[in-house]
């Protein structure tokens, strides 16, 4: 005999089915909300970083444009430090001269001599005084000196000197550097120019000078053909 359902039964069966179905629904949308937020959490960590890696850019970008600003976000000892060092760059350790011709002049005809005024092109340091056709050294120290001259003498040969006598002292000196250069006997050919350059230990007060050993020598003026320096290592 076959046994029909009953109306009740059927529905149980229905309300068990969907009572599991719920149950696993529910436990399907929570775990779709934890996936959302788990990737709306890497997007805001991912802004975070971007916004840190801008403010260390903008920051670089700050120290990178103002070199001179060492004194940021230094603590007071630091800063004193950092005081010291920079008065210490300009105390006569390191120090240059260069120049360049101001006039020229051979006052005794009996002297083989033509002597360079001086004006100053760079001057850096407290180690030098200008004294018109010589130098001055105020610091006992090692110098690197250097000359150049650019001749336009038909004379066989044409260069400088460069010397040294100590403050007070009489005549030439001790000659430091001896350039000596070969002219053309075509005056539209004779351009030639000399340069010599050494590293020598000077005293305090020690005189350098500059001279050549020819009477009324054609020399060019320009800065950027003749020149004489000195640079304090």
């Amino acid at each position: 005999m076959c046994r029909v359902p009953t109306v009740s039964g059927s529905v149980g069966l229905a309300q068990g089915f969907w009572g599991g179905t719920g149950s696993w629904l529910g436990v399907i949308v929570c775990l779709v909300a934890l996936i959302c937020q788990s990737i709306h959490l890497g997007d805001l960590r991912r802004e975070l970083s971007l916004i840190q890696k801008n403010k260390e850019d903008r920051a670089q970008v700050r120290r990178h444009h103002n070199p001179d600003d060492e004194s940021f976000n230094l603590w007071p000892k630091e800063k004193r430090d950092l005081a010291g060092r920079r008065r210490r760059r300009h105390n006569g350790k390191h120090a240059l001269l260069h120049l360049v011709p101001a006039s020229f002049s051979s006052p005794d005809a009996f002297q083989d001599v033509t002597y360079i005024s001086w004006k100053v092109s760079l001057h850096e340091g407290k180690a030098f005084e200008l004294q018109r056709e010589s130098v001055r050294v105020k610091h006992s120290g090692v110098y690197y000196i250097y000359s150049q001259g650019l001749y336009t003498d038909i004379t066989f040969t044409m260069g400088q000197l460069v010397t040294r006598r100590a403050e007070g002292e009489s005549g030439m000196g001790d000659i430091l550097l001896r350039c000596v250069q070969s002219m053309p006997q075509d005056k539209l050919q004779a351009y030639n120019t000399c340069y010599s350059a050494g590293v020598f230990r000077l005293q305090k007060g020690d005189v350098i000078s500059l001279v050549v050993p020819r009477y009324n020598a054609s020399v060019d003026a320009n800065g950027y053909s003749t020149f004489f320096g000195l640079v304090k290592l």
